[in-house]
């Protein structure tokens, strides 16, 4: 039989390191969006690699956290 408390608590835990890391580009992420407008094309088209590494690693983490949301705790809630 499935525990869903567990499975609950585990993916709990999983998703706490998600937000965790979400943070942490959001701040990296405000802190350039103080410095230039980096939603303007141009502005983004001349960000360093690593500039847009971490944009693309925020995108990649919000996209795995709503997945996460969407895919494996609606069924385990019934939503």
């Amino acid at each position: 039989m499935v525990d869903t408390k567990t499975i609950l608590s585990n993916r709990f835990i999983k998703l706490e390191r998600h937000i965790a890391a979400l943070k942490d580009y959001y701040h990296l992420i405000k802190n350039k969006e103080d410095i230039k407008n980096i939603y303007n094309p141009d502005v983004y088209n001349n960000l360093s690699t690593e500039e847009k590494a971490v944009l693309d690693a925020y995108l990649k983490r919000f996209f795995q956290f709503r997945n996460i949301l969407e895919q494996k705790y609606s069924r385990l809630l019934q939503i």
